[in-house]
């Protein structure tokens, strides 16, 4: 499955399935910031998931805990915790 990546205008094909929406952009010469380094103590790599949400893991308790305190909708998720 390809990654269409609205903010940048561009499509991605298939990836490694273990790869997150972070380590797939920066492959793709991306930019996506990442304040903490991929340590759950900030939001900067948020991605907004426009279609295929069913088909990513569920979020990772630390990824659950800054959504709910930053009240996202399901569909706002960290590009550094986020796999297919």
């Amino acid at each position: 499955m390809g990654i269409t990546w609205d903010c940048a205008q561009l499509s991605t094909p298939w990836h490694h399935p273990e790869k997150t929406l972070l380590e797939i952009a920066s492959e793709a010469d991306i930019e996506m910031v990442s304040a903490c380094g991929s340590k759950t103590i900030c939001s900067t790599c948020k991605v907004e998931v426009i279609e295929g949400l069913d088909q990513l893991e569920p979020r990772s308790p630390e990824e659950l805990r800054i959504a709910e305190r930053l009240k996202w909708g399901g569909n706002i998720r960290l590009g550094w915790a986020t796999r297919f």
